[in-house]
């Protein structure tokens, strides 16, 4: 167990930071820049194989990528915010830029019949398992 020495003015903020805080960055003139950004994932298992789930509104599907290289799933792609609308934006909440996001995914898994289908902002990929993982019951004679 770490002790950390209690500091009356760890954790302070300034009264600016405070305001900026509470007030937004409503009135600053500066543009947002785009980042990297993390889309939302499940990732479950079944008897039959895997799946995954991400959350990627707002991209056509011409726009994400998934690769199978060496037992890792990679989902990457970029969100593009259109400049050519011409309005003053005073806030930006939702996240642009590129994404990448990758899965290590064990031995008994079927590259080659995985299957992807995007719906309503929803990246749907399936993942088989071959038939040697797959429980098998013996039945008793």
């Amino acid at each position: 167990m770490t002790l950390v020495k209690w500091h009356p003015v760890r954790g302070m903020r300034s009264p600016e930071r405070e305001i900026e805080q509470f007030f937004g960055r409503f009135f600053n003139e500066e543009a947002p820049q785009p980042h990297s950004w993390s889309p939302r994932v499940d990732l479950s298992e079944g008897e039959s194989g895997f799946e995954i789930l991400a959350e990627i509104p707002g991209m056509k599907k011409e726009d994400i990528q998934i690769k199978f290289q060496d037992k890792v799933l990679t989902l990457s792609g970029e969100r593009v915010r259109s400049e050519e609308d011409g309005r003053a934006y005073h806030r930006l909440e939702r996240s642009y830029g590129a994404f990448e996001r990758s899965f290590y995914m064990p031995d008994d898994v079927k590259p080659d019949e995985i299957k992807a289908r995007y719906q309503d902002g929803v990246l749907f990929i399936e993942i088989p398992k071959s038939e040697k993982v797959k429980p098998k019951e013996i039945s008793i004679h």
